[in-house]
């Protein structure tokens, strides 16, 4: 905790992680592990092409029972070089879908360059594997420009009792590769109730030759009966593209013929989507993979 990493430039092509966990907790054990409070001072920047750089890493293979939280932290005002891909705040501690309860609040993500020429998906903050009644909350992700694919945050393969996204705020995301796509939020084989409360998400200007663009993102339906509760969050997006064909949805959501799939709950949220789509493209403050509403609860309102 509390370490300061003042103006460093890293003069080589391999991987670059500012903080590493290594080893594993083992099921209910009770183990804590806290990453808080840790800071860039100044700027980072890397100068060669190539590798990978993490803020955080954590893969080990930890069970759940344990605990993991992240507060605090401020990676801010980096620039990376040609292919080096950014993997940001990088926790895919767990076993299958069996990791410690997580939560990564309070952290700030601000300012980055990730590379020019690479082709691999830039994440600012990555979460997998979380168990419990895990949360990524409060957190800021402002003005990230990354060559291909961009995330502000992207959760995967989760098999908590709830997971909580309240009070992020996600602005001006951009991707200069021709093609690619950009998410504020991204969520991806996910077994739990989520709760998407409070965000603030704003893309505005030339966001440089993106395909699509969307401020809350749920593309993937699994064969469960979760639910998604979408809360009080105000998105706003006011983006071009020089794409051919270009897209924009403030929430995209994974329809299904199944009532009982991944079920939205769509409440009292302020959408706002002025975008110029191009080609055969279409901007909507919601969009959806089909025409089904089925799973669309019909206590939706106030939106």
């Amino acid at each position: 905790e509390e370490n300061e990493f003042i103006n460093i430039t890293a003069n080589i092509s391999g991987d670059v992680r500012f903080i590493h966990s290594q080893g594993a907790m083992a099921s209910f054990a009770g183990a804590h592990l806290s990453v808080s409070n840790n800071k860039i001072v100044g700027t980072f920047s890397k100068s060669l092409s190539g590798g990978n750089v993490y803020l955080y890493h954590a893969a080990g293979n930890s069970s759940t029972g344990n605990s993991m939280i992240e507060s605090g932290n401020d990676f801010s005002n980096i620039t990376l070089t040609g292919t080096t891909l950014m993997r940001g705040w990088y926790n895919n501690e767990g076993v299958s879908a069996a990791g410690p309860e997580k939560s990564i609040v309070n952290n700030v993500f601000e300012n980055w360059i990730c590379g020019t020429t690479g082709t691999g998906t830039t994440n600012a903050i990555y979460c997998n594997w979380a168990s419990g009644n895990s949360e990524v909350s409060k957190n800021r992700i402002y003005n990230i420009t990354a060559p291909a694919s961009l995330n502000g945050i992207l959760s995967a393969s989760e098999d908590a009792d709830s997971l909580a996204f309240n009070g992020n705020s996600l602005i001006d995301l951009k991707s200069i590769g021709n093609g690619y796509e950009i998410a504020m939020f991204k969520f991806s084989g996910i077994s739990a109730d989520i709760n998407i409360i409070n965000t603030f998400a704003r893309g505005f200007g030339a966001v440089g030759s993106p395909s699509r663009y969307d401020g809350i993102s749920l593309p993937f339906i699994l064969p469960t009966y979760e639910n998604i509760y979408v809360y009080y969050n105000t998105i706003y997006l006011d983006v071009s593209s020089t794409n051919t064909n270009f897209s924009t949805n403030g929430i995209y959501f994974a329809s299904s013929t199944n009532p009982d799939e991944c079920r939205l709950f769509l409440r009292n949220n302020i959408i706002v989507n002025v975008s110029q789509p191009n080609g055969t493209g279409v901007s909507s403050a919601f969009g959806r993979t089909g025409v089904s509403l089925a799973n669309f609860d019909p206590s939706s309102n106030n939106n």
